[in-house]
Parts: structure tokens; sequence; C-alpha cells
């Protein structure tokens, strides 16, 4: 059976039941039966992948012969050489009895919350059952009470307040006189079999336990015009963290391509593609690698480089042996030497754009500085994003050098650059938004939650401290060795398989602007590898700026991606996925037209020339930039065309505008293309364009059915 966090708790406690008497054999876990749930004898734990931390590996293992006498038996599975030494490393620091630091925050407010409304619900308790014979508690009071606690002792009375304030105005919690009691939200939220209220969310056992759940999103496919059906689950901080529309993920034994992610339902939109997906997980899942792990695993690579029978000791056969022996020996002495004297490996992937960076820092570290580079890039550009593991990260700019930027930064203003990066984009803080919200009652008012979600992320996920220390180090002396390649080597091809982690960015315009700007020609696709937005809200960006700036598009069914469209049903229109890459062109010069005729109009020459010989009727509608006046014409398709829309758009330009919104339809066919803001001046080739690409999404049947499509652009 299965045990895992988006498991029913009837389902969970099932199998924990049946796996105690004996009757089943095996149970495949998460986390969740880390802790000492009673689950009765286990005869052995298989960890599939490294644990991460050597404290997890502990708690995992020790489940197995939990007896005084008996030895505990754990084996792991690893899945590359990257992960089987991080598995070593974590077995060779638990046999020396090396542990990580424990990560201990200190005055968590999330934890504040949920022991005030606790103490207002001690309080109804007792005048409600001892009535004269209670003495309820104050609000001076719970604060002394909660002030004792060691991890409160520097919780400072402002503090305590805002909490207190926040609970209030949430009717979380009423005062009357000085005395704290729940107010009538509190009965909205929690269970406890009261007839007080209904809209009932959680039960007794969730108000008082602060292990933060395991959010989930469901997948659905959209399989028809508003038609949807469940594929499956995909953990929070997996979507948080990674997902991003038009990524492709393996779920249920099939590919898909993600087309919308709805945060406020927890729903993920999918369509089925025969792109390749990987599955949803993501390498650096689970615990957070701390530097202890990243340098263990170095110094048992420099021993294996000189003797690769010590693998017999941690049960490695042949082949094992043979295999890391190969993989070390690629890596090359320079490179474990450099890495063991504290120095940093840099390797400049021109052709990827992108740079990596080999540090064995650890995985708050390396986040750290790779924020801070981010941060500092985008500044100037935000074509940029990242990607954070054990051993290194990496970073792919459009424009700026990563490592000029890492030698510019000063160790006194990182702490700056980080917290910015965290509160503005970081997905950690709204992790962890997401996991606090039930502790403070679902407030309305999120803003205290969320500074208070920035600052555990900024503890959790970040080590501010160990990255000064590192970067000091490094500017020191001159640690660092830089290589330009055309392919990276294995060490940095393992960091550039984890996952790019997603900036939540609140500047959706800038970054299209600026991906249209420098490139001039940009497909969505591209769009949304940066902006990791939702198709239908860059379409609205990119309208907003062809207002400001010419911008044309062109529908390619040459090139690889996706595009919305409309249908309409008898009462209202649906938007649908269409396998059809659109490109964007802003036009600034003569060169940017021409650039746009070349893909247009002369690559499809062929499909022109068809056009001609047909004799289509072509209906073409001009609007002006407000839509309220139009003019319609009806022409043939033939060797004229081109010279009748050129006269066209001198009459339609002294009378509509120099901007005019234009609708193409070819009489007999099932498409209709409505482009906003053209200029008039180009609106000839434009129109053309569209034309052909009507007859190329038709002639090579990319859009099945004969239900109208209308396809609004840019």
């Amino acid at each position: 059976m299965v045990h895992h966090g988006s498991v029913g708790a009837e389902e969970r406690e099932l199998s924990e039941e049946v796996f105690k008497t004996g009757l089943l054999r095996c149970i495949i876990a998460t986390k969740t039966l880390e802790l000492g749930i009673d689950i009765g004898n286990v005869e052995q734990v298989i960890q599939y992948r490294s644990p991460g931390q050597v404290s997890a590996l502990i708690q995992r293992a020790g489940r197995s012969k939990h007896k005084p006498g008996q030895r505990s038996i754990c084996k792991i599975i690893s899945t590359d050489p990257e992960d089987y030494l991080e598995s070593i490393a974590i077995v060779s620091l638990a046999k020396k009895k090396v542990l990580e630091e424990p990560l201990i925050i200190n005055k968590p407010l999330d934890v504040l919350a949920k022991e005030i409304i606790g103490i207002a619900l001690h309080n109804y308790r007792g005048i409600k059952y001892l009535k004269n014979k209670f003495k309820p508690i104050t609000v001076q009071e719970a604060y002394r009470i909660i002030h004792r606690a060691k991890i409160f002792e520097e919780l400072a009375l402002q503090e305590y307040q805002d909490v207190i304030e926040l609970l209030r105005n949430e009717n979380i919690i009423v005062l009357e006189g000085e005395i704290l009691l729940p107010g009538p939200k509190f009965w909205k939220v929690w269970s406890f079999n009261q007839k007080e209220g209904e809209g009932i969310i959680l039960s007794f056992s969730d108000f008082f336990s602060m292990i933060p759940k395991r959010e989930t999103f469901v997948v659905l496919e959209e399989y028809g015009l508003d038609k949807y059906r469940k594929i499956g689950e995909l953990d929070s901080d997996y979507v948080y963290r990674v997902l991003s529309t038009g990524m492709v993920i393996k779920l249920a034994g099939a590919n898909w391509k993600v087309v919308e992610i709805d945060e406020k339902d927890h729903k993920v939109i999918v369509t089925k593609t025969d792109e390749k997906g990987e599955a949803p997980v993501w390498r650096g899942e689970g615990p957070q690698r701390q530097r202890i792990v990243a340098r263990e695993m170095l110094e048992i690579i420099k021993e294996i480089a000189v003797n690769p029978e010590l693998l017999k000791n941690y049960g490695a056969n042949i082949k094992a042996i043979e295999t890391i022996k190969e993989h070390i020996d690629r890596l090359g002495k320079e490179y474990i030497e450099s890495l063991l004297h504290g120095k940093i490996i840099i390797e400049k992937i021109p052709s990827m754009r992108t740079t990596v960076f080999i540090t064995f820092a650890g995985e708050r570290i390396n986040r750290t500085i790779a924020a801070a580079i981010y941060e500092r890039i985008a500044e100037k550009s935000l074509l940029v994003k990242y990607v954070v593991a054990p051993y290194g990260f990496a970073i792919r700019s459009e424009v700026m050098d990563p490592l000029e930027i890492l030698k510019e930064i000063r160790a006194e203003e990182l702490h700056t650059l980080v917290k910015r990066h965290i509160h503005e984009r970081s997905p950690f803080a709204r992790i962890i938004l997401d996991q606090m919200r039930e502790h403070f009652g679902y407030p309305l008012n999120e803003k205290l939650v969320y500074q208070e979600a920035v600052r555990q992320a900024l503890l959790i996920y970040y080590d501010v401290e160990g990255a000064i220390k590192y970067i000091k180090n490094l500017q020191s002396t001159e640690h660092y060795i830089v290589r330009v390649t055309g392919k990276p080597s294995e060490l940095a091809e393992s960091i550039l398989r984890y996952p790019h982690e997603r900036p939540w960015h609140g500047t959706l315009k800038a970054i299209v602007e600026e991906a249209l700007t420098r490139s001039k020609t940009v497909t969505l696709d591209q769009l949304l590898e940066y902006t990791w937005a939702n198709p239908l809200d860059i379409k609205k960006e990119l309208e907003k700026i062809s207002k400001e700036k010419p911008v044309i598009a062109l529908l390619d069914i040459d090139a690889r991606g996706w595009t919305v469209a409309k249908i309409p049903l008898k009462e209202e229109w649906v938007t649908i996925r269409i396998p059809i890459a659109v490109k964007y062109f802003i036009i600034t010069s003569v060169g940017d037209v021409e650039a746009y005729k070349r893909e247009a109009i002369e690559k499809n020459s062929v499909h022109l020339s068809k056009l001609m010989s047909k004799g289509l009727s072509v209906e073409v509608t001009f609007y002006n930039e407000d839509k309220n006046v139009e003019q319609r014409y009806v022409l043939t398709a033939n060797k004229a065309l081109p010279a009748i829309l050129k006269a066209l758009k001198n009459k339609v330009r002294r009378q509509l505008g120099d901007v005019v919104n234009v609708k193409v339809h070819i009489k007999g066919t099932y498409i209709t293309i409505l482009h906003a803001s053209v200029p008039a001046e180009l609106s000839d080739i434009v129109i053309l364009g569209l034309i052909l690409s009507i007859i190329k999404i038709i002639e090579k049947s990319v859009v099945s059915g004969r239900r109208h499509i209308v396809i609004e652009l840019p």
C-alpha cells in the first residue's frame, strides 16, 4: 500500500493497521512514516535514492528492527553516480556519528498564532463548563506565559500585539475586556463537534498539529470544450518550485503539456502531447543538502580516486565499482584537487548561454549565491534563470556574464539582495505561506503572514552567513578556475539536470518587452520559458505593448510550440489550445520588416503559388483602433492580390488611422484570424502572411475537427 500526505487519513490509518498485523508485507511511503508512528515490526527499510541528510537516513533506517539488541537494516538504491556518491557520503557521516546542525526557527509567528488561539479556546471551555470556578487568561498573562518558552524568549511585545491584531481583525479571536475568546470565524475553520457554525474546514486533531500539510494540486486533462478528467495529483512544492505553463511532464503513463496553473483552486490543466516529458519529481526534492554532506562527498571522491576498492565497505559490487571509477576518472584529478582546496570551477557554455559554478558548498549556500547573482542581473535584464544543486549551481543569462557579477558582489550586500529575491520572486516564501495560512485561520489580509513566510524561507532554504564566508574566501585569493566549453563536464551536466527554480515575477510586461526588444523575434514558448506565466496573461501584455510599439505576429506551424484559440458555442466562447507556434516581431527598423517578410512570405513561396492558382475568396475587415468603424472587402486570391493589398493600405490609413485592427478569413475554411494593433503601413504584408498561415494550417491538418476557430493576435 502507499502511505503519502495526499492519501486520505482513513487510508493511511488502514495501511498502518494492516501492516502492524502482518497481513501487509510492504508499505511504500514518503517521509510520513519517518516519525514514530506505531506500525509494528519492520524487517528492513529500502531507501530509494539519497535521503539527503544524515538525520533523515538514521530516522528512516531506525524504523527497522526497532528493539534492544537488534541492528537496523536499510538498503539504499541509487539512480546515478552523483546520487550514489552522495548516499555513501551520508552513510560515512552516520558511521562517524556526525549529524547536521538542527535548524531552530526563533519566535515562529505561526506557532504563536496557534498558541494564542489555543488560549482563547481554553478560556471558552473553562468559562462554559467551570463557570465562576474558572479564572480566564488575559492578553497580558498570555504574553507572559508564551514569553517563558525558550523559543519565544526574544519575542517583542509589539510582535505579539501584531499577531493579536491580525487574529482580531479576521474574527478568529475576540476580546471581552482583556479576556481572549474564539471569534465567529474560529468555528468556521475548526470543527470540534460543536453546533456553533457551518462551513467547517479542519478537524480537532488538525488544530493541535503544527506539522505542515503537503498540499496537492489536482491534474486535469482538457479533452473537450470545457470538459476535464482527473489524471492525478502533484505536490504543491513541485508546482511552486518547478512547474510552468508550456512544460511537459510524464504522468499516468503519458506525456502532458501544462496549459494552465490555477493557484487559487489548486488545479493544473494539461493536454496530451507527443513531446517527451519528465516524471513530476525533481532531483533536489526532499531535505536541504547541507555543506557537510557535499564536503564529505568530495573527500570520498578523493579516496576512491586512489583506491576504488574502498567502495566494498559500502556494499558495492564489481559493476558499481567500475561505474564509479570511470565516472571519477572522467572528472580528472585537477577538478578534484581544485575543489578540495576550496576553489570554484566555472564552466562557461556559450551555446547554452549558461555558466555552471561547481562549488561543493551545499544547497543552501549555492542557492544564496545564485539568488544574489540573479538579483544583480535582474537590475539590468530579466532574461535570467538559475538551477541549484548540492554541489553547484548554474545561471542562464541572455545578456550578462554571471561570473563577472559574482566577482562584483560585496559580502555586505548579500543579505539585502537575497531578502529582496525571496520577497519578490522566490517560490519558497509561497510554499511556506501555503502551509502557514491554516495556523492563522486562513486570513484575508496576508501581509503579516507573508512577511513571516519570507523570514522563515530565508532561514530554511538559504544560508547568508555561510555564503558571506564562502565569498570572502573566494575574494581573498584567485580561487576561480574558468573553462569555456562547448559541452558541460559530467559534474556540470549533473547540476544542469536539476530543474530551474521558478521565479514568481510581478513584472510580466517588463520581461515580455525585454525579450521582444533584445531578440527582435520571439515565440510564445520562449516567452513562457522566462516568464513562467499563463499564456493568456502573456497575450494581454503583448496587446498592451503593441499599442505602444509595433508588434506583429505570425503563425508558424513548422516550429514547435502552441497557442490559444476560441471556439464559439451556442451561448458563449470557449478557449482551447492548438499546436501552432506563434512568432512575435517587434518592428523598429526596415530590417525587422524584412525579417517578417522572409518568415511570413518568402519562406512560404510554394504555398503562395498554390494560393494564387486557386482563386479563393478572402474576406478582409479593417477596424479603427476603437473598433467602432470598419471597412470590409472581399478579394480574390490571385497574382494581383499583393498589389491590391498594397493599394488598400493607403486608403485604410487615410480613413482609419496609422494603427488598425485586422480580421482575415478565407471563405470555405473554418479559421479566422484577428490581429490587433497592426501598423497600417505594414497591413498588406501582415494580411498576406496571415492568409498563408491559414492555408498551411488547413493543408497540413494541424487542427482537427470542423468547428470554427478564432485565433487572436498578437
